[in-house]
């Protein structure tokens, strides 16, 4: 019987130390994830903005292409999602800033903000570009690629910064937030004749079948 005890006690002490483990790896695992995030956005403005010298053509990306990139090193990691980015968005109120890609599958959202590929060209007058980004699941904990989780926040005349591959800047600023909509919705591709749009559009609370739209109105282009 105390041989029996003693394993079971055994058990649970290597159990404890396995989850504490596991949650180390994790734990670092969302950091170098952070780490690369902000640092790919900080490059490429500094190249676009800072040195006023806008990147080559971006590289797209397939999905499958994306799953490898979990497998590189920090350094190749972050070369890699530089040459696949077409810009960079600044969401001053809610402290976000991240590099921007076309495409929105799940994947591509691990990296990126993705821009829809059926979608209008960034400024383009009389256009909406849609932009997309995961939010989290209520009680879901930590997520280190919900950008758009307090899009929620945003209010009318908050400003929304693009810095896009050719040197542009583009300065935007909110005019309407719909949120727990129909996924289904039109919004993100709602236009205003002789002015640009763009609607970053995320998932209501995560619940996949509604979305939250947040539109904004170009104000200036630099």
């Amino acid at each position: 019987m105390k041989r029996f005890i003693m394993m079971i006690f055994v058990i649970i002490i290597l159990s404890g130390i396995a989850l504490c483990v596991y949650s180390l790896l994790n734990i670092n695992k969302e950091k170098e994830h952070d780490t690369v995030i902000e640092t790919v956005a900080q490059e490429i403005t500094k190249k676009e903005v800072s040195q006023n010298n806008p990147i080559d053509n971006p590289v797209e990306l397939e999905p499958n292409e994306i799953k490898k990139i979990d497998s590189l090193d920090k350094e190749k990691k972050i070369s890699t999602l530089i040459k696949s980015a077409y810009g960079v968005m600044y969401i001053p109120r809610i402290n976000v800033k991240v590099a921007i890609t076309k495409g929105i599958d799940k994947n591509i959202l691990r990296y990126f903000i993705g821009m829809y590929n059926t979608t209008d060209t960034l400024g383009l007058i009389g256009g909406n570009t849609a932009f997309a980004a995961h939010t989290k699941i209520p009680g879901s904990g930590q997520c280190s690629y919900c950008w758009f989780d307090d899009i929620k926040r945003l209010t009318v005349d908050d400003d929304i910064i693009i810095n896009w591959h050719d040197g542009s800047t583009y300065i935007y600023k909110v005019i309407s937030k719909k949120l727990n909509k129909k996924k289904d919705s039109d919004y993100a591709f709602q236009k205003i004749k002789d002015k640009s749009l763009i609607t970053l559009v995320t998932c209501s609370n995560g619940d996949d079948e509604y979305r939250d739209f947040i539109t904004a109105e170009m104000i200036d282009i630099k």
